[in-house]
C-alpha cells in the first residue's frame, strides 16, 4: 500500500507537538521560578538569619557608615550565637553605654570572652569590678582578672595591678604595688617608668632589699596562672 504524504495532516501534527512542548516548558518554567523563589526566600529566613557571621559583617558594614544603632542590632544577634568577634565589639559598645544594664551586660560578655581565654577581656572585666562598672565594686574579682589579663601576656595588666595595690595605704600592699609597676617597666608598658619614678623614693632600705624578691615572687605567681 502506497502512502501519499498529505501536508496538511503534517503541519497539524507539528502544530500539536510545538504547543505541546511550548506547555511544557512554560509550566515548568513557572514551577522553576517558584521553586527558585521559595528556595530564595528560605535561604534568606533561615540561612542567613541564624549565620552570626553575616551578622557580624553587616554590623561591621554599618559601623563604617556609622550607623551605629543598626550595628549593635547585629553584633548583638551574632553575640547571642556565641560568635567572638560579634562579642568583643558588642562588649566596648555595652561598657560605654551611660545604660546601666548595659554594662551589667557588657560584664557578661567580657566574663564569656576571658573563659575562651581571649586577654584583653580579662583586664576589662577586672577595670569594670575595681570601677563599679555594671555591678557593685569587688576588689578580689578586680585582682584575680587582672592577674589572668597577666598571664595572658596583657601586660598592661601589671600597671593596672599596681594602681589597684595603691588604694590600700599599709606597707605590705604599697610595697606590691611597686613590685607590680617595676614588672611593668620591664614589659616596656607605657606609664610604668613614671609611676615607679613617683613610688621608689617612698621606699626604705628595708624595702629596697625585700623589692627582688618580692618581684621573683610576682612573676611565679602569674607564671603559675598562665600553665594552669
Amino acid at each position: 500500500m502506497i502512502t501519499i504524504f498529505n501536508p496538511f495532516k503534517f503541519r497539524f501534527t507539528k502544530k500539536i507537538v510545538f504547543y505541546f512542548l511550548l506547555f511544557f516548558l512554560f509550566s515548568n518554567s513557572i514551577y522553576a521560578s517558584e521553586n527558585f523563589g521559595d528556595a530564595m526566600k528560605w535561604y534568606k529566613n533561615r540561612s542567613l538569619d541564624s549565620d552570626p557571621k553575616y551578622h557580624y559583617m553587616i554590623g561591621l558594614k554599618a559601623e563604617q557608615e556609622e550607623l551605629i544603632k543598626k550595628a549593635i542590632k547585629h553584633f548583638s544577634l551574632a553575640a547571642e550565637k556565641d560568635y567572638t568577634l560579634a562579642q568583643i565589639k558588642l562588649s566596648s559598645y555595652l561598657e560605654k553605654s551611660n545604660e546601666e544594664n548595659d554594662n551589667k551586660k557588657a560584664r557578661i560578655i567580657y566574663k564569656r570572652l576571658s573563659d575562651k581565654k581571649y586577654p584583653n577581656a580579662a583586664l576589662r572585666l577586672g577595670w569594670m569590678f575595681e570601677n563599679n562598672f555594671g555591678g557593685e565594686k569587688d576588689y578580689s574579682s578586680a585582682l584575680k582578672f587582672y592577674k589572668i589579663a597577666a598571664s595572658r601576656d596583657e601586660n598592661e595588666a601589671y600597671l593596672y595591678l599596681s594602681n589597684l595595690f595603691l588604694t590600700s595605704f599599709d606597707e605590705k600592699s604599697f610595697l606590691q604595688a611597686v613590685g607590680y609597676a617595676s614588672i611593668a617597666k620591664e614589659k616596656k608598658v607605657k606609664g610604668a617608668d613614671k609611676l615607679l619614678e613617683s613610688l621608689m623614693p617612698l621606699l626604705n632600705e628595708n624595702n629596697l632589699s625585700e623589692l627582688e624578691v618580692l618581684i621573683y615572687s610576682l612573676e611565679s605567681e602569674i607564671a603559675k596562672i598562665k600553665f594552669n
